[in-house]
């Protein structure tokens, strides 16, 4: 039931399950949501009693201080719940958003339920992701469909492909989540994921509508230099490129390759594309930023700041330009 290496963690021995990502709500609120693509395989079965789950669990920090606590189950989230107690965890622990609980399995093991749990501080909030060229995944234009329904349609094969860890469908869960970073202001959306008949579909509605996307808008998928959890992974938007002809893609390859006005070593705009080209957001844009970090929405975390597009360089790439960072970001971790 427990596979994998044994770790010393916390000065103790363990095997490692599975890991938490915090967003606002499991901070500020008097619960954890614990998403059950995480923790099925190590809690006991949901079957058919997930209205009447309940679950008796031990945890101990790593200040060494143990914990009870009580597991529930909500169907709505997909998720078992941490409630009695969370908020004084929460203040004895200082967690933050966006902080990351991995929770291990003592060896030798104890007894059934008890965890070791390992806090991994945030990083900084005002890091930018580095979209690199030879981390990209793959690439889809938003049609009609997408438009209409909000959510980005992904072939089996492509989820299978990238995103392997993605295991509906299930009997127990209608949908997963997956976390990915935007270039626009760092913000962290936890998104949805779900299967219908022969696809899957990526529920975009809050992104489409915070930049407005369109059909033939173009969405792009890169693996983290500094992945902030196993599911983590970045989005990019580039408007329009998906309704080009192939004329204007190839002047738009020859403009990137003789550095034209407006592109070159990315000081100017080029494309519209989903990033602060010029690194100086507008009153409104701030207020925007401002107000979603506030918010704490189900779909973004804390993260704020914008992106700096200075020292990035164009890459000819697919339907147009990519610009993808070339700096390598100072970031910070602490266990």
């Amino acid at each position: 039931m427990f596979p994998g290496p044994v770790n010393q963690v916390l000065g103790k021995m363990g095997i490692f399950l599975f890991e938490v990502l915090l967003f606002p709500r499991d901070v500020e609120q008097d619960r954890l949501l614990i998403p059950v693509e995480a923790a099925l395989e190590y809690f006991p079965p949901l079957a058919n009693r997930q209205e009447t789950y309940k679950l008796k669990i031990e945890i101990t920090d790593h200040q060494n201080s143990l914990w009870h606590m009580t597991v529930t189950y909500d169907p709505s989230e997909c998720s078992f719940v941490v409630e009695n107690k969370w908020k004084r965890f929460v203040a004895w622990n200082r967690l933050e958003i966006l902080d990351v609980l991995r929770f291990y399995k003592t060896v030798p093991i104890s007894y059934d339920f008890h965890y070791l749990v390992e806090l991994v501080k945030r990083r900084s909030p005002l890091i930018i992701p580095e979209f690199k060229f030879e981390n990209f995944m793959f690439q889809l234009p938003l049609t009609d469909r997408d438009i209409r329904f909000q959510r980005l349609f992904i072939t089996t094969e492509d989820v299978r492909k990238h995103w392997p860890k993605v295991g509906v469908p299930a009997d127990t869960h209608y949908f997963e989540r997956l976390y990915f970073s935007d270039d626009l202001n760092a913000a962290l959306w936890g998104i949805k994921i779900a299967y219908e008949i022969d696809s899957y579909n990526l529920m975009l509605a809050d992104f489409v509508t915070k930049y407005n996307l369109e059909k033939g808008d173009m969405i792009r998928f890169y693996r983290p230099v500094h992945p902030l959890h196993s599911r983590h992974f970045l989005i990019e938007y580039e408007k329009g490129v998906g309704n080009r002809t192939q004329s204007e893609i190839v002047a738009t390859d020859d403009t990137m390759d003789r550095g034209g006005e407006g592109q070159g070593d990315g000081g100017g705009r080029g494309t519209d594309r989903g990033s602060n080209r010029d690194g100086n957001p507008t009153q409104s844009e701030t207020a925007t930023t401002d107000d979603t970090m506030d918010r704490g929405s189900d779909g973004q975390g804390d993260v704020g700041g914008r992106t700096d597009s200075r020292g990035r360089k164009w890459w000819k790439f697919g339907f147009g330009g990519c610009c993808m960072a070339m700096k390598s970001n100072a970031r910070t971790e602490e266990s």
